[in-house]
């Protein structure tokens, strides 16, 4: 048999200014990951800012410039623009670009000094006939025109998205939400796929700092106060930033390369990813300023997650725009892997230690480069090791961080994102994360007191004032080290306190540590190594949905808006991370803590069989506590019937067979 191949494309992505791609959309489309991108609006006045004849020529000037994708005028209200057809949509894909059409709507609106009579109805029809052409997705620029307009606009975007599922959908509204109170926002952002505002910084006569700190602003206070299905316009953030000279000022390189470092290194950006997609408006107005300042940026695309079983081939790749020259250096865990420096890198035969962050740089001669990355999970068979101990009972998450996210208890899959890689732990493998990106999701709901968390933590001093260790969208976060640089384990309430445990205590650096949190219901009580180290008379449902990440908002003055986000990134690694409903007793957690390198029973296994009186067989097991046993039988080792499950309330169980044939063999299994 042929070990399982799985192949991880990172699309298109180039980086002379932006980045993000490749997922579950059609071509390859990642909104999470979309790259840099440039506007077409007038293909004949681009040819003539670019000094060429045809439209080819635009698409190879684009490609040869660094763009991953382009989006070209298709549509103004109710007409249809031919500079849309299915030959620059050949071009385009030639070339290795993503092509996308975009239109100007203006829903159901009439001005009759200007001449427009139009309807969401005739404009749904004109975003049909576009991505009939071909084409990978659909931008719509809705402005002023769409202020009132939430029926239509969710009528025509949900519209689109039914005809055309699986096609990239984006929309293009104004960047201060707070000033378009009624302009649509929720009915576009449920039905597409990402967002691009309108970031002008000169237009809008601010600084290109202020620019990306009011972005973060409004749109984190906004993500903020969605609640229910409203939470699904909730999509990636790929700014648009200003390519032209506005009237009174002129555009510099440097502004460009700041706008995009500035979102590649933001703090606290409103996409919770980071910002890894951007593009400008746009191609006929570029000064040679702006393709400069964009041939020089950088920006490092978003990580993608790949799971593979144990034995299997991974390939990672990338797709570059032809013709750029590229040259390209692969990284595991951060350091150059010799030879490989071909567009794509293939690990055969997948084992543990190949599991961790890979990472190619592609560089040309014109100043482009780019960074593509992603964390390679792998899923190897459960063991035991010698002298581990049996879980306690009422066990609900176990993610044990040996070579992937897995919740080999539960069904919240933990899932890398960004700057993590896989290390030795306190038991096996541990995950690391790196203080200033990565974190795991989990999806997981908050847990209603009583509850309790073990985990083992090899600190290193975070970079940011506080290390959040599990978090969600609630105002509840469990601190490995607690605001304003105390480094003591904490709690933190939102808008009402940072709590700090009554004994103090701090975690201590470059060395394994087992803690444990106990909620029962009227307070926290924290034990390190087994022995505690004090309470706090707070409690609360413990947030799962991030582990090392804080994600919340709260008043502050960061440029000229009072939102922000913080992050609170944990620097370190983590292991054996087990979450239970009910507090658990001192003794139970000091024998997981003793446990040490042992660690849990996490497989089924026999530990003893012997003959009982009767003729009957009597089987020892031992497992995953609160997972029942199935055991099967056999006479010859090929044919396997199953005997029934066994319930396991307390990790091990004697089983007596009564039924037992003079030669007979046996196996387990837990789900």
């Amino acid at each position: 048999m042929k070990p399982a191949l799985a192949m991880c494309c990172f699309s298109a992505l180039l980086i002379c200014a932006a980045v993000r791609a490749a997922g579950a959309l059609a071509n390859g489309v990642d909104p999470n990951n979309l790259g840099q991108g440039d506007w077409i609006w007038e293909m004949p006045s681009c040819e003539t800012a670019l000094g060429v004849s045809t439209a080819q020529a635009v698409i190879d000037y684009e490609a040869g410039r660094g763009m991953q994708w382009v989006t070209v005028k298709a549509g103004d209200g109710t007409s249809e623009w031919s500079q849309w057809n299915s030959t620059v949509i050949k071009e385009a894909h030639a070339k290795g670009l993503k092509i996308f059409a975009w239109v100007y709507v203006y829903g159901n609106y009439t001005n009759t000094t200007s001449g427009i009579y139009s309807s969401e109805a005739a404009e749904l029809n004109v975003a049909k006939w576009a991505l009939s052409v071909g084409g990978d997705g659909l931008i719509i620029d809705a402005e002023s025109e769409y202020e009132g307009q939430g029926a239509a606009a969710s009528t025509y975007a949900s519209g689109i998205k039914a005809a055309y599922p699986t096609l990239f959908l984006a929309y293009a509204p104004f960047p201060y939400i707070s000033y378009h109170s009624t302009f649509p926002y929720v009915q576009f952002g449920r039905n597409c796929d990402a967002v691009m505002p309108q970031a002008y910084w000169a237009d809008l006569g601010i600084t290109v700092t202020n620019m990306v700190h009011d972005m973060d602003g409004e749109w984190i206070a906004w993500q903020n106060s969605l609640t229910g299905l409203n939470t699904n316009a909730i999509k990636p953030i790929v700014p648009i930033g200003q390519g032209w000279n506005f009237t009174g000022y002129t555009e510099t390189a440097a502004e460009i390369t700041n706008f995009v470092w500035m979102l590649a290194n933001d703090p606290s950006p409103a996409d919770i990813g980071g910002y890894h997609g951007v593009s400008y408006w746009s191609c006929q107005h570029h000064s040679a300023a702006d393709w400069t300042g964009m041939a020089k940026s950088l920006i490092l695309a978003g990580t993608n997650s790949v799971t593979v079983p144990q034995g299997s081939n991974v390939t990672f790749a990338v797709n570059l725009p032809v013709g750029g020259n590229f040259q390209y250096q692969w990284k595991f865990n951060q350091n150059n892997v010799a030879g490989a420096t071909n567009s794509n890198y293939t690990v055969a035969n997948v084992q543990p230690f190949n599991a961790g962050g890979y990472a190619v740089r592609a560089s040309n001669t014109n100043g482009c480069a780019m960074n593509y990355s992603a964390v390679l999970s792998v899923v190897s068979p459960l063991v035991n090791t010698p002298n581990s101990v049996v879980a306690p009972a009422n066990m609900v998450n176990w993610w044990a961080a040996d070579g992937n996210g897995s919740d080999i208890f539960g069904v919240a899959t933990a899932t890398p994102q960004n700057g993590i890689y896989y290390t030795n732990g306190a038991v096996g493998a541990a995950i690391h994360l790196d203080g200033a990106t990565g974190f795991l999701t989990t999806k997981a709901s908050r847990l209603a007191p009583p509850w309790t968390v073990c985990l083992w933590v090899n600190r290193e001093d975070a970079p940011g004032t506080s290390a959040a260790l599990f978090s969600d969208s609630s105002t509840n976060v469990l601190k490995l080290e607690q605001y304003n640089n105390t480094r003591e384990v904490g709690v933190t309430v939102q808008g009402v306190a940072d709590y700090i445990f009554s004994g103090g205590y701090s975690v201590p650096q470059n060395t394994w540590t087992h803690l444990a949190f106990v909620a029962n219901g009227s307070q926290i009580q924290l034990y390190a190594n087994g022995a505690s180290q004090g309470t706090l008379a707070v409690s609360f449902p413990l947030p799962r949905a991030y582990i090392g990440l804080d994600s919340f908002g709260e008043p502050d003055a960061i440029g000229s808006k009072t939102y922000r986000l913080f992050r609170d990134y944990l620097k370190g690694s983590l292991d054996e991370i087990q979450v239970f409903n009910r507090a658990l007793s001192a003794s139970e957690i000091s024998a997981i803590y003793n446990a040490g390198g042992a660690g849990l029973v996490r497989a089924p296994e026999f530990t003893g069989i012997a003959a009982a009186s009767g003729g009957q067989i009597q089987l020892n097991l031992r497992g995953l506590t609160g997972k029942n046993f199935t055991l099967y039988a056999s006479t010859n080792l090929v044919n396997w019937a199953s005997m029934g499950t066994v319930a396991n309330p307390t990790g091990t169980v004697q089983y007596l067979d009564s039924a037992a044939s003079p030669q007979i063999f046996y196996r387990v299994s837990q789900p």
